[in-house]
């Protein structure tokens, strides 16, 4: 009987602590995965604020300790400096870098350049991906690059090489046209700038001047469609985000 009793209690405690372990991995899962914010009505999870907090950390670190003598605060991130947290600017480089991405995803996507449909099936494929990459270093098979990528660094590798094909896509299809007479002139701006030197020829730099002529033209779309994106914040996770 006694036996019985103790197995017994010994099976409750092991589930409970089984669900609470599932409790803590759903909860942090979904907290990771809540909307902080919509941009043209695509939500935007917290993770994806995190990675950019990340990318810009250092930045904004930098910045505020150069203009207010602020790297010895001890709550560095959430002291008020001149009525402004670190932590708040860092939110707002994160969206304002997120705005610029999502514009650019959401092109992507009507171009069918962009696989992803949403942001967990962008974290599907990294998982997949470093498995397969694993698999390979176990075979001794020859893989270039990381054997695990960060989340990080899998989305501006994926996301670099898509924009390449869009903008060769916009050059085909003439959304950015491109001919001689409009690099001609855009290579005598280039040389009086002092880019290129009154001895070189237009014809020996064409393609490079293509190349710089393209990317101007390429980002002044973006910086329209930023101006222009719907951004909506969701407070009660916004305001929480830390990285």
């Amino acid at each position: 009987m006694g036996h019985r009793s103790s197995l017994s209690r010994y099976i409750k405690t092991t589930v409970f602590a089984i669900l609470c372990i599932l409790n803590i991995s759903y909860a942090a899962v979904t907290d990771s995965l809540q909307v902080a914010a919509y941009i043209n009505k695509q939500p935007v999870a917290a993770k994806e604020f995190r990675r950019e907090m990340l990318r810009y950390r250092a930045e904004i670190y930098g910045q505020f300790a150069k203009t207010h003598q602020s790297s010895e605060a001890g709550n560095f991130w959430n002291t008020a400096f001149n009525g402004v947290k670190p932590i708040d600017s860092l939110r707002s480089r994160a969206l304002k870098a997120l705005i610029v991405l999502k514009v650019q995803e959401q092109l992507l996507t009507r171009h069918k350049l962009w696989p992803y449909k949403n942001y967990n099936q962008l974290l599907e494929a990294l998982h997949k991906t470093n498995i397969d990459r694993n698999n390979a270093v176990q075979k001794n098979e020859v893989i270039y690059g990381p054997v695990n990528y960060t989340e990080q660094d899998f989305y501006d590798y994926q996301f670099s090489n898509a924009i390449i094909r869009l903008k060769k896509a916009f050059r085909d299809s003439g959304v950015i046209k491109v001919n001689d007479s409009l690099l001609s002139a855009h290579f005598n701006q280039l040389k009086s700038k002092g880019i290129y030197s009154g001895k070189q020829s237009f014809d020996k730099v064409k393609n490079s001047v293509a190349d710089n002529y393209t990317e101007q033209r390429y980002q002044h779309f973006i910086d329209s469609l930023v101006s222009k994106a719907q951004v909506q914040k969701v407070p009660a996770v916004y305001n929480k985000l830390v990285f």
